[in-house]
């Protein structure tokens, strides 16, 4: 029976993370092969706009290139290694799911890294046309999200409880 809960443990979380990277892949796929120019989602607050980012999060470093690909490779294998370990120790799913979370959007924006050497990005959020956000993807909002749950559960003393 223990090896069903850790299959379980470990296989949803797993699924979880690739189930993230597929609907970022997709929503990339869209916006490559359909999005052109800049259209309104939500009066000038919510819009898409294709973008490439060759560099780190809002467009940093953007010279070091396959660095950041070996980045991405080696945080996501260190996610899935940690996610697998924690399963079998029965730590607590809100950890696990942020990291689930995390790695998911590591592996959409590995790759893109991988296949075009840059980061499709496509959610543009601001104020006003000057005050905008870094263009981001579903990937990037999945690595917030999930560091966020992270932390929320880390502050808590939740980190290593089950069901925690």
């Amino acid at each position: 029976m223990a090896r069903a809960s850790t299959a379980v443990a470990v296989g949803i979380p797993l699924g979880w993370l690739s189930l993230i990277a597929l609907a970022d892949q997709l929503s990339k796929w869209a916006a490559l092969t359909r999005l052109r120019g800049s259209i309104p989602l939500w009066g000038d607050w919510v819009r898409l706009r294709l973008a490439r980012n060759p560099g780190a999060a809002f467009g940093a470093f953007p010279e070091w290139g396959d660095a950041l690909l070996w980045l991405t490779i080696l945080v996501f294998v260190g996610l899935v290694v940690a996610i697998i370990r924690l399963g079998r120790r029965g730590a607590g799913a809100g950890l696990i799911f942020g990291l689930a979370t995390v790695a998911g959007g590591a592996l959409g924006n590995g790759i893109d890294r991988l296949r075009f050497g840059y980061v499709v990005d496509f959610l543009d959020v601001g104020i006003s046309p000057t005050l905008r956000w870094p263009t981001f993807n579903l990937a990037d909002t999945a690595i917030v999200l999930g560091t966020a749950v992270l932390l929320w559960h880390l502050l808590r003393g939740e980190g290593s409880r089950e069901g925690g």
